[in-house]
């Protein structure tokens, strides 16, 4: 090829290379000649042609397009949801490598981006133009967020900031789960120990925020809540599902006390009155709660159990003078509610409805004593109207 360059130089001078030879001087044509092949083969390699350009590596610089319609929707009292619609690798083409969803409790621009709380759990995007949509989630409620995406390609270019979206969480409504497990127990002549298992923030899920516990001499209600004494110093909830123990101390070993307890989240929204859990001073051994009684309502009696002898629990009319005879060995004597029973030691209760067991006719309106012994010794009694209105 530079050999037929040459000559083809030479001829479209109209000159013939035997001519040449008498004008330039051999060495020098050899110099020239070499020159020009030179030139060509550089040529040959720095000029390219569009095979060459297309088998070769391109660079990648072009970012991610912003995305300009972020939007948020479905709220629900701890979520939002976000929409999009996907851009591209380069610019609004191919698909983007990854996102990065940033939020706020304020309006931010893109001089603060770097200062908020980081969304982990971006889905993977999809190609240009496709739709995508994330929950966030462990929202507060009742509160308003903005929010803010980025987008980066497989050669780390970042886009700009998109649109910044807001949206307000629900106030939330479901309150804390009931508490049905209230236990108490004495720990001393004038200290309790209550112990429940916490419910959750939304019914048995998550940890709820405050307990209030409340005591009374009378059994708790909805209606008696507000005007039940309540115990302070009660610390916050555990997650859902732990044990809950609290000390309560300063009571009197000589009375008997009814505890229940409500729960509530941060709203507050408050749970529905516990299980009203129930127990006897330190120096109490025998409690009826109530003084006047009905037909058709049954009695519950409280009573102490000791760790060496049964117990008797025995209704008498008259006198409680009788000592500790069984139905049937006195006529005043009426009925065995429990009869010669041992039980672990400690707190106890059974209930009764005033009616003769072995006929089932009620009682006659009158005052009635309840008797406890332990073993042959009279230990407790205590004195209830039976009120026969049938």
């Amino acid at each position: 090829m530079p050999d037929i360059l040459l000559v083809t130089a030479f001829k479209s001078t109209g000159e013939s290379l035997e001519n040449t030879k008498n004008a330039v001087p051999r060495n020098r044509l050899v110099l020239f000649a070499a020159a020009l092949v030179l030139l060509v083969n550089c040529g040959k390699e720095s000029l390219q042609g569009p095979d060459d350009l297309d088998g070769g590596d391109s660079i990648d610089s072009i970012p991610p397009a912003a995305i300009t319609r972020l939007i948020v929707k479905s709220p629900t009292p701890k979520s939002l949801a976000l929409v999009w619609t996907a851009p591209g690798d380069d610019g609004n083409e191919g698909t983007a490598k990854d996102y990065d969803i940033r939020y706020a409790s304020q309006p931010f621009t893109e001089q603060n981006w770097d200062t908020l709380l980081q969304f982990h759990g971006e889905p993977a995007p999809k190609p240009a133009g496709q739709i995508e949509t994330v929950r966030i989630g462990d929202l507060d409620p009742s509160a308003a967020y903005y929010f803010g995406i980025k987008s980066r390609d497989d050669e780390g270019h970042e886009s700009a900031l998109s649109n910044v979206a807001t949206g307000t969480t629900l106030q939330e409504t479901q309150p804390p789960g009931q508490i049905d497990d209230l236990q108490v127990e004495s720990v001393g002549l004038d200290a309790f120990q209550l112990t429940w298992t916490a419910p959750g923030d939304d019914g048995i899920f998550g940890r709820a925020t405050e307990y209030d516990v409340r005591y009374s001499k009378l059994p708790i209600s909805e209606s008696n809540w507000d005007v039940s004494s309540r115990v302070s110093s009660v610390p916050a909830p555990k997650e859902a599902g732990q044990t809950e123990v609290l000390r309560v101390d300063g009571f009197d070993g000589d009375d008997n006390y009814f505890f229940a307890i409500k729960t509530a989240d941060d709203v507050p929204n408050w749970s529905q009155i516990s299980n009203v859990a129930f127990i006897i001073g330190g120096r109490v051994d025998l409690f009826v709660p109530v003084v006047q009684i009905y037909a058709g309502e049954e009695v519950s009696i409280y009573f102490r159990a000791p760790e060496t002898e049964a117990v008797s629990i025995r209704v008498h009319r008259y006198s409680v003078l009788i000592g500790c005879l069984p139905a049937g060995a006195h006529v005043w004597v009426l009925a065995d509610i429990i009869n010669d029973k041992r039980f672990p030691a400690g707190l106890h209760s059974v209930t009764f409805d005033f009616r003769f067991k072995d006929t089932g006719e009620l009682f006659e309106s009158s005052w009635y004593y309840i008797v406890m012994c332990w073993g042959t010794t009279k230990r407790e009694h205590a004195a209830v109207y039976f009120t026969n209105n049938t």
